[in-house]
C-alpha cells in the first residue's frame, strides 16, 4: 500500500507541473518558421511584384474560391514562397491580403454609382466574397464601420 501512495504522489506532482507550470517542466522550442528559406531579397521583391500585379491588374481576387494554390499556379511562384513573403515580409496572411483588395474594389464599385441597383452583398459577391458574414466582418475590420453605414455616408456626401 505504501507503494501505491508513492505512485499516487508522483502522479500528482508530475500532473501539477505539466498543467500549471508547463514552461518550467517542458521548455518551449525557440525555432521559428521559414528557417530554411531559399528566398533572397531579389526573389522576395519578384514575388511581391507578381502578387500585387496579380491582384491589381489581373484582379484574381474576384475569383470567389481563390486559393493560394491557384495564385501559385497562375503567377508561377511556389506556394511556400508566397506564404513566406506574405507572412514575414508583408506582415499579413493570404486571406487578409486578398480580402483587402476585395474591400477596396467594393468601395470603388460603391462610389462609381454603376452598382446602385445592386444590394451590398450583390456588390460584395461581384468582388469575390462568398458569404455575407465574412464580407461584413472583413469590411468592419478594415474600415471600422459596417458596409451599410459606409454606403449611407457616401450617399449623404
Amino acid at each position: 500500500s505504501y507503494f501505491l501512495v508513492i505512485i499516487a504522489f508522483l502522479f500528482y506532482f508530475i500532473s501539477y507541473y505539466l498543467i500549471l507550470k508547463p514552461k518550467q517542466f517542458l521548455p518551449l522550442s525557440d525555432r521559428k518558421g521559414y528557417q530554411r528559406s531559399n528566398l533572397n531579397p531579389k526573389l522576395v521583391d519578384d514575388c511581391k511584384t507578381a502578387l500585387i500585379q496579380a491582384m491589381e491588374q489581373d484582379k484574381l481576387f474576384k475569383k470567389g474560391k481563390l486559393s493560394i494554390h491557384f495564385v501559385s499556379d497562375t503567377i508561377g511562384v511556389p506556394r511556400q514562397y508566397i506564404s513566406e513573403v506574405l507572412n514575414i515580409h508583408m506582415q499579413t496572411n493570404f486571406q487578409d491580403f486578398v480580402n483587402t483588395y476585395r474591400v477596396q474594389e467594393f468601395i470603388k464599385c460603391l462610389e462609381s454609382g454603376d452598382y446602385q441597383h445592386y444590394t451590398l452583398f450583390g456588390i460584395a459577391n461581384e468582388v469575390g466574397f462568398n458569404t455575407k458574414s465574412t464580407f461584413n466582418a472583413t469590411f468592419k475590420k478594415i474600415h471600422g464601420t459596417t458596409p451599410q453605414a459606409y454606403r449611407n455616408k457616401i450617399s449623404q456626401e
